[in-house]
């Protein structure tokens, strides 16, 4: 019983760290291969490679939010539709 009860409070947890942790090294992989010269990655590249390697995100936007802490994104509203991009914060790069 103290095994089952123990399965079912700390192995979820595992699995979701572990889960973050491997979507994480998945976008910084992505941003760094689809990145231009100046660091930005077009966000619907970078969404392709994420799904082609497995990520479920849902909704792309909401799905980078998470990751707030080391991505930042722009939009370049002068192209129609209007292009997303992002990159990794500059202070992640360096640390």
């Amino acid at each position: 019983m103290i095994l089952y009860l123990y399965l079912l409070t700390v192995l979820p947890n595992l699995f979701s760290k572990n889960m973050e942790t491997t979507d994480r090294e998945v976008l910084i992989e992505a941003l760094a291969d689809c990145a231009k010269t100046d660091g930005w990655a077009n966000l619907a590249e970078v969404g392709v490679i994420l799904r082609f390697k497995g990520v479920k995100y849902g909704k792309l936007s909401k799905f980078i939010l998470n990751f707030s802490d080391i991505v930042e994104t722009k939009i370049d509203e002068l192209r129609q539709p209007p292009v997303v991009y992002a990159r990794l914060i500059q202070d992640y790069k360096l640390g």
